[in-house]
């Protein structure tokens, strides 16, 4: 059990060291403390390398337990569990089958689906938040920090690069490992509830919470990486752009 739980949990922790990493490379590099943005995206760059290592290492391994588990029929101390997670694999299987026979055009429209979903549903979140006046209350200096940063540096880093190595961490790997013990509907709940408390700031725990149930949704449904990718990529560059509009 100690061994799941830090696998779990090791994703995340390597996001948080290499964070602050990306903070000391910068302010050594500049000789001053870096602006908040630049810090994430550097972070992104750094994570998204062995994050999706050990996305297609765990992709790997479960394509290899569901061939045990339905080929020799063994572990029976383990069966229950084993069975369960055989099951979700297969239809894993099932949907990447449908996915490549389907084939490039059929991604693609799921994918501008996907975009075009998380800028729209930013937008009504946002005015949710300022209509129930949540900035009254909780400061939100931390998206503004993100926000002050060169344009470019916000599309590039928080527009593109930390959606893909959020979600290879969030959904791919904590998602998908806690997946592997407990039922969807638990499985969804935690895997959003860490994802939401790790911003650490309120405003953004109210935002990213309902965000990542969404996000976590369309990976468990879709069965591709690229679905919470593509929304989350929409969530983000919506942000931006309108903030500089």
């Amino acid at each position: 059990m100690a061994a799941y739980l830090f696998s779990v949990i090791w994703p995340v922790a390597l996001h948080m060291i290499l964070s602050d990493v990306s903070v000391i490379v910068l302010t050594l590099a500049t000789g001053r403390t870096p602006d908040s943005a630049l810090c994430t995206t550097l972070a992104a760059i750094l994570v998204i390398p062995p994050a999706l290592w050990m996305y297609l290492k765990d992709c790997q391994s479960s394509d290899i337990r569901v061939a045990d588990e339905n080929g020799s029929g063994q572990n029976r101390t383990q069966g229950n569990s084993q069975r369960k997670y055989a099951k979700v694999r297969e239809k894993d299987k099932a949907s990447k089958k449908i996915l490549s026979e389907k084939g490039m055009a059929y991604r693609i429209s799921i994918g501008i689906v996907c975009f075009v979903s998380g800028g729209i549903l930013d937008r009504v979140w946002s005015q949710v938040l300022l209509g129930l006046r949540v900035q009254d209350y909780f400061s939100n200096q931390t998206q503004e920090q993100l926000l002050a940063s060169q344009f470019a540096v916000q599309i590039i880093g928080l527009g593109i690069l930390v959606p893909i190595a959020e979600e290879l961490i969030f959904r791919g790997l904590v998602y998908g490992r806690i997946r592997r013990m407990l039922p969807v509907w638990a499985s969804v709940l935690i895997a959003s509830a860490i994802f939401a408390l790790y911003h650490g700031n309120m405003i953004q725990i109210l935002f990213a919470f309902p965000m990542a149930l969404i996000l976590t949704l369309l990976y468990e449904k879709g069965k591709w990486v690229g679905c919470p990718i593509l929304f989350h990529m929409g969530v983000n560059l919506t942000t931006v752009v309108l903030t500089h509009v």
